[in-house]
């Protein structure tokens, strides 16, 4: 008898996932489901980065957009004291403003140090896409 598997499962190896990894994706689920339910038809998805062992204040989450991507945010960080928008359409700002007070909220909820610090960024899931994906944020 010949069983078919996948040639990945042969090559993947578990990784032991740190207390502070785990942490950030449970936050990451329960922001997602937050984002979701506040905003489906503009919220795409979201991800996170950053040396989270070793150096907790550099997590970055970015949430992605659904939509036309000319009128959504390119790299937008938005910060609660921030006058000037450098949004393409400044109605979006109360919006992305609930947004990341969702993402912060979940943070704190799983006890993330110093939880009102991650930067939260939005961008365009469509600009990303075409632009290759996760290396969009490399550059």
């Amino acid at each position: 008898m010949y069983i078919q598997t996948n040639a990945w499962d042969d090559l993947c190896v578990p990784i032991d996932r740190s207390p502070r990894t785990e942490r950030c994706d449970r936050a990451l689920d329960c922001a997602r489901r937050k984002l979701a339910a506040r905003s489906p038809e503009r919220f795409s998805s979201a991800l996170w980065y950053g040396a989270v062992d070793s150096d907790p204040p550099k997590l970055v989450v970015w949430v992605l957009l659904a939509g036309d991507a000319s009128r959504l945010p390119t790299w937008y960080f938005p910060d609660d004291s921030e006058e000037e928008d450098s949004l393409p359409d400044p109605a979006l700002r109360p919006e992305i403003m609930l947004m990341r007070q969702d993402v912060l909220a979940c943070f704190a909820n799983e006890g993330w140090p110093d939880a009102g610090r991650p930067r939260v960024g939005f961008d365009a899931e469509a600009r990303v896409a075409a632009e290759g994906g996760y290396q969009y944020f490399r550059s």
